[in-house]
């Protein structure tokens, strides 16, 4: 990540960054605007048929183990989204527009497939090919707003939108095999190594040696399961843009949820008398649940459900693999069961912990993963306002049916939900609206200050200008006068190879009489074709811009 320093230029009238607002009564009534809605989309089945004739009665909502008023319930719309589909539960307050705000809560959403392309085999892309064919077929309603993310680039998300690239099939055969072959075949490589070990020695005197093939091993599959913890983060960061429902379809071939116990595991068959030392190693292991577990939350607070698919397909257990020349070093079938549980139970617990579901075992793939999209528009959406302050914590919901309604039935829904600060919310809005302008154009940017954008060059650095019209400054006066008004600045700025700063936050004085008003940054930036996105908000109002621009290329 990059880092800078900023300057301020004062172009008209004065203009400085502060850490807070100096007039605490201003800033909170700005904050008072804050009005947010919290959704819990729910799908209730009885004998795994979805059950769709319930009404809000039916319904208790909980937070943090304390009941909520539902203020706005909305029924399973199977006919299609209707811009109407919400009522409230009662007569509603007006709610003002925040980062990331929803047009519609209705039940209609976006569809989007994140394929780990690095990981999967030509057998496995092929599914996942049959996979975004299907889903980006005409006659899908889902296929003209379909988003895939591809992992092509080890550590780097690639975005494809539009139905005439997305089931290319040449497309799906550019990654090379070795890479596939180095994730899914790590372990039976490790294998190898120690056969070779244990053929020339045995397990007391080469310890030191078969510790350090499993801690290879071990680390080799931690950094494998964090970098795709991330990518799928960045994938749902890109998804917050848009307003509704989303579901994400996770095509992948493995995310270990311990990784390197398999491999420890597999040296406790071969050598007992290490059992002690290795089953303290298999307990101490790393483990991805609380990584997985953020990025669980993550989808949650953006309304991502996550739909997971084990591209692998039908995989029985064998007594040794094939490529190992003894069965005894090709690991027990026990081993391999806890092999195989391993690497799915990462792809288990985003799912569950979203009100998604798993799709494994299955060489064709395309029939769940449609039949989990038709599940998934059986939903009730339930929402709340939360009666406390932003806090940036996990919040734990719980849904419960009452009296009859709950009998027999099974409940999916998002167990849980972060907090997010409105910082937070602006700092995912400006990566989004930088990094991923496919997804959120220009006319879709909220700009009700009517505030522009100008980002220039100098040999200093990048300057970044924000200005207001006469227009624009007349109305903020007319709406709420003051003699020294405030504007909340946020920026975040990326360039096209994924280097990025921090989203930062300051504070402007904004303007105090008729007339134009501007303020410039000067950012201590290389020159490169940087994007630029700022957030401006007036502390007043409570109003709020979304501006983005990209630098001129350096001549």
């Amino acid at each position: 990540m990059l880092k800078y320093t900023t300057t301020i230029l004062l172009l008209a009238g004065p203009a400085a960054i502060h850490a807070q607002p100096s007039d605490p009564a201003r800033a909170q009534f700005a904050d008072q605007l804050d009005v947010r809605l919290v959704h819990v989309d729910v799908r209730v089945e009885r004998r795994g048929k979805p059950v769709t004739d319930l009404g809000i009665e039916d319904f208790l909502l909980l937070e943090d183990g304390k009941p909520v008023e539902i203020a706005v319930f909305s029924p399973p719309d199977l006919a299609g989204p209707k811009g109407d589909a919400e009522r409230p539960a009662e007569a509603l307050p007006v709610v003002l527009p925040e980062p990331g705000a929803q047009a519609s809560t209705g039940n209609g959403g976006t569809v989007a497939v994140f394929i780990d392309d690095v990981s999967l085999g030509p057998g496995q892309r092929n599914r996942a090919l049959r996979t975004v064919q299907a889903l980006s077929d005409p006659s899908n309603p889902n296929g003209a707003g379909l988003v895939v993310f591809r992992h092509f680039r080890r550590g780097r998300l690639t975005l494809q939108l539009g139905q005439g690239t997305l089931a290319d099939e040449a497309n799906f055969q550019e990654m090379s095999r070795a890479s596939a072959v180095r994730e899914q075949q790590g372990i039976f490589f490790a294998m190898r190594e120690i056969e070779n070990v244990l053929a020339h020695s045995n397990c007391i005197d080469s310890r030191a040696q078969l510790l350090g093939v499993a801690d290879d091993y071990s680390a080799t599959a931690l950094a494998s399961s964090e970098m795709r913890a991330q990518l799928l983060g960045d994938a749902i960061e890109y998804l917050s843009a848009l307003p509704g429902r989303k579901v994400l379809i996770v095509v992948a071939g493995r995310i270990e949820l311990q990784p390197g116990a398999a491999i420890l595991e597999h040296l406790q068959d071969l050598c007992p008398d290490l059992s002690s030392e290795l089953s303290n190693r298999i307990l101490s292991a790393q483990n991805m649940a609380n990584r997985l577990h953020r990025v669980a939350g993550l989808a949650n607070s953006h309304r991502v459900t996550l739909v997971t698919v084990d591209a692998r397909g039908i995989g029985a257990p064998s007594q040794a693999n094939a490529a190992l020349d003894s069965a005894r070093f090709g690991g027990t079938q026990l081993n391999q069961m806890i092999t195989n549980a391993n690497l799915q139970s990462g792809l288990t617990q985003l799912a569950s912990e979203t009100g998604g579901t798993t799709i494994f075992n299955a060489n064709n793939v395309v029939r769940p993963v449609l039949r989990s999209l038709e599940e998934a528009e059986a939903v009730y959406t339930l929402a709340f306002y939360p009666q406390h302050e932003r806090t940036g914590e996990r919040r734990v919901l719980e849904v419960r049916l009452v009296g009859d309604a709950k009998r027999r039935t099974k409940l999916h829904y998002r167990r849980s939900y972060m907090d997010r600060t409105m910082q937070q919310e602006w700092a995912d809005g400006l990566r989004t609206a930088a990094r991923a302008p496919d997804l959120r154009p220009d006319a879709s940017l909220p700009n009700p200050l009517a505030a522009q954008l100008l980002v220039t060059e100098d040999p200093d650095g990048i300057v970044v200008s924000l200005g207001l019209g006469t227009d624009a400054v007349t109305t903020l006066l007319s709406l709420s006068p003051q003699s020294e008004r405030r504007l909340r600045l946020w920026l975040y700025v990326v360039d096209p190879e994924g280097r990025e700063t921090a989203a930062r936050e300051g504070f402007l004085a904004g303007p105090s009489a008729p007339g134009p008003w501007q303020a410039s940054v000067r950012l201590d930036l290389p020159v490169g074709e940087w994007t630029v996105a700022a957030g401006l908000r007036d502390e007043v109002t409570g109003e709020i811009s979304l501006l983005r621009q990209t630098a001129p290329p350096a001549l």
